[in-house]
């Protein structure tokens, strides 16, 4: 059904949650929000706006 690429970022994103939030979400939940930081990381990690074309997405690293 899916692709061998979807597969791979799924890895990447499983890894990327195990590392990232995981360890912080108890901290989140007792605050009532979550870091700035977890998004600007997952912005790096090309998580978000995945329906972008790459050249785009550089542009906000500048």
């Amino acid at each position: 059904m899916y692709e061998q690429e979807h597969n791979i970022f799924r890895e990447a994103f499983r890894r990327f949650v195990e590392k990232e939030i995981t360890p912080h979400v108890d901290e989140w939940e007792e605050a009532g929000v979550v870091s700035r930081d977890i998004w600007k990381k997952m912005g790096v990690a090309g998580f978000l706006c995945t329906w972008l074309p790459e050249e785009y997405l550089s542009l906000a690293h500048t």
